[in-house]
């Protein structure tokens, strides 16, 4: 016959031990992808426009040539401003609503910048000047640095070249490119040309190569100058959190009850982490400082002898796509 103090172990039991990801769904702080994007022109900028969404923090805004994806930064308001794109080229774009505890990406829109109409091509050609006719092509940047700091982006560097206007990178690697051009850089919000770019989401099969070339304006004409040298560069894996452990001692605040200090590696390239554990409500976000120790770690207090705790802990890397394992530990007092 089982005893009314067995029932109460055996409902006990069950709660502790329930999955610890049945938590993640009907969060209160889900948050809507963006809707409704449109597209406003000048000569000087292309401002991206969308509804804004409730519970949102911040907005990420990526663009996609074919399957080579760029991004292009944050916004915390529900418009996004960049440089005028090149015309004609047939990009898409996406954003994202970053909330507390999730994201949400809105469908890929296109957007062309459109080419403006010539019938004076031959009449530009005859008018160059003379000086113009078999110039000397300018040098490119001197030096160009090629780095995973995180995994699935490559990070790169290079060498300023005088009057240079803007800077334009080309990609190749062996999935299916050669020399592609990937961006082009423009000013920064200080009118400072930007000789740096992020590029990511990429594979992390394949070693990218990498070469910018400058468009300087030495007279009232704008040329493209020679190539950088070649860096190339394969992107960190995509790893789970490791070193997931737990120290347990006698509690600061509650006698006879033991405090567990939970303990993971800091994995290089982290954004965050997110710990879910049956005793809260939601997962909760650790944030590594800088500079980043070579642990993180947090307390649980008070719990009893003979307890059994389940923590789980995720790591958050740019262009996170989720995906990863998540490793657990049970904490047993």
């Amino acid at each position: 016959m089982t005893t009314r103090y067995e029932i109460v172990a055996i409902v006990l039991l069950g709660a502790v031990t329930s999955p610890v990801l049945a938590q993640r769904g009907n969060n209160k702080f889900d948050v809507a992808a963006p809707t409704n994007i449109t597209f406003s022109l000048t000569s000087s900028a292309l401002t991206i426009n969308w509804p804004a969404a409730s519970g949102a923090l911040h907005y990420d805004a990526v663009r996609r040539n074919g399957t080579a994806v760029e991004q292009l930064g944050s916004s915390p308001t529900n418009a996004f401003v960049l440089p005028v794109p090149a015309q004609g080229v047939a990009y898409e774009y996406q954003i994202t609503t970053v909330g507390k505890l999730g994201s949400a990406s809105s469908s890929w829109v296109a957007y062309t910048v459109p080419v403006p109409a010539t019938t004076t091509t031959v009449t530009a050609v005859l008018a160059q000047p003379p000086s113009a006719i078999g110039m000397t092509t300018p040098a490119g940047p001197g030096q160009l640095t090629a780095v995973s700091n995180a995994p699935s982006t490559i990070s790169l560097w290079w060498s300023e070249v005088p009057n240079a206007t803007r800077y334009q990178v080309y990609r190749s690697y062996p999935g299916g490119e050669t020399d592609r051009l990937l961006t082009t850089t423009g000013s920064d919000a200080f009118g400072n040309v930007m000789h740096q770019t992020t590029d990511g989401p990429v594979d992390v099969r394949w070693t990218y190569s990498y070469k910018v070339a400058a468009l300087v304006k030495p007279g009232t004409t704008e040329i493209q100058t020679g190539f950088s040298p070649v860096a190339s560069a394969q992107s960190l894996p995509l790893a789970p959190v490791s070193g997931l452990t737990y120290t347990l001692t006698p509690s600061t605040k509650t006698l006879g009850r033991l405090d567990a200090r939970i303990t993971w590696n800091t994995m290089q390239g982290a954004i965050k982490y997110m710990v879910y554990d049956p005793t809260w409500a939601a997962a909760k976000e650790f944030w590594p400082s800088s500079p980043q120790p070579a642990t993180m770690s947090y307390v649980q207090p008070g719990l009893p002898v003979g307890y059994t705790l389940t923590v789980c802990v995720s790591v958050i890397y740019p262009f996170d796509r989720g995906g990863s394992p998540v490793p657990c530990v049970d904490v047993k007092t």
